[in-house]
């Protein structure tokens, strides 16, 4: 059965999503943020418009936690009559100049922000209203793919040519670990850590598994016919793929459990997409906005 949680308004795509067991929530360019209870299908609007765009979500212990743009961030409580209210509201000096070279990343409570050509980057954890800042310095072509709590991984294309993971750990503040890729024309996207193993698409279609401590590629192979959209983690070992032919896919390294068909969606303005997956329940972005599937058998093993 599929249902429309949120559709994307004119000029304001969907920049963020989250799900549990009760709830789906997204957030959208302009700030909007709403929460749609899955138990009587009721969609709760959280914020009003405004200039800067939901950059993470995470909810834990009836609290909603949002990160909207390089300066601010939002924390809701959901009361027992579900009535949701902002319990606190977190800011940091906003700059005009560098905001879009901004890249705010969110894990559960924890926000990171780095600014492209900047010095110094920015943490914060929501939970806690601890802030700090510390030195960094990130070149344009350096870009921040995940953050896991205690790790970034960034993709870099420093010189042109050469193209290399980097896995950067926040308590030492220092890169730990880089994966050099011998095939300067490749195309990486979508990298995700996922313990001691890094998982991203490979020109467009393809996945490689990479283990961090051997450096060592583990696995290869072709995830999708079309090219796909979005990498997401599902546990700790089974990740899904989404790609434009409305298909998802869910792997255990190489093995397809499961092929999810979403009757109807499109991809073709190029918005990032995202897919979460929880129990029975997948919940996906397309052009269309914010929509779930629930799916009535269990998963099993399918040929790719």
């Amino acid at each position: 059965m599929e249902s429309i949680v949120a559709e994307a308004q004119l000029g304001d795509p969907l920049t963020a999503i989250e799900l549990t067991a009760d709830y789906a929530v997204v957030g959208s360019m302009l700030g909007r943020v709403a929460i749609y209870r899955l138990a009587d299908q009721k969609l709760f609007e959280l914020a009003p418009f405004s200039d800067e765009a939901v950059r993470g979500l995470s909810l834990m212990d009836r609290k909603l936690y949002a990160a909207i743009g390089d300066v601010f961030a939002r924390v809701w409580l959901l009361d027992d009559t579900h009535n949701p209210k902002v319990i606190r509201y977190a800011n940091r000096p906003h700059n005009y100049s560098t905001c879009p070279n901004a890249y705010t990343m969110q894990q559960g409570t924890k926000v990171l922000i780095f600014t492209a050509g900047a010095s110094v980057a920015h943490f914060a954890d929501l939970q806690t209203d601890l802030q700090d800042r510390f030195s960094l310095t990130l070149s344009k072509d350096c870009v921040p793919s995940d953050f896991d709590d205690t790790r970034v991984l960034f993709v870099a294309y420093e010189d042109r040519q050469r193209k290399e993971l980097r896995v950067w750990n926040f308590d030492s503040k220092q890169v730990t670990s880089t994966i050099p890729f011998r095939n300067r024309s490749c195309v990486i996207s979508h990298a995700k850590l996922c313990g001691n193993r890094v998982i991203h698409v490979y020109n467009s279609r393809s996945i490689l598994i990479w283990d961090l401590p051997t450096k060592a590629r583990t696995q290869k192979f072709r995830a999708h016919k079309r090219p796909i959209v979005c990498l997401s983690l599902v546990s700790e070992d089974v990740f899904a793929t989404m790609a434009v032919d409305r298909k998802i896919k869910t792997w255990r390294d190489s093995t397809c459990l499961r092929k999810i068909r979403i009757p109807s969606a499109n991809f073709t303005l190029g918005f990032p997409y995202f897919v979460r997956i929880v129990g029975s329940v997948v919940f996906y972005t397309c052009d269309q906005g914010a929509q779930l599937l629930r799916l009535e058998d269990q998963p099993e093993s399918h040929p790719r």
